[in-house]
């Protein structure tokens, strides 16, 4: 993975050691759990919008975007 561009520009990395770079839209892409009754979703850091109506449909949810 490529580094920033300004290295003086804040990064957000779940790494704590220098030079390693996480980028959680490569693996952290779900929708995990979606409380229906309480209108809740759990979402990992990097799902699409696109992704989180999918398993919202099913239960007449949806993001007004």
């Amino acid at each position: 993975m490529a580094e920033p561009s300004d290295p003086s520009a804040p990064v957000a990395s779940l790494s704590s050691v220098p030079g390693l770079w996480i980028d959680p839209s490569a693996h952290l892409t779900r929708a995990a759990h979606f409380d229906a009754a309480r209108g809740l979703i759990e979402l990992q850091p990097g799902v699409r919008l696109a992704d989180i109506n999918r398993p919202l449909a099913p239960h007449g949810w949806w993001l007004p975007l």
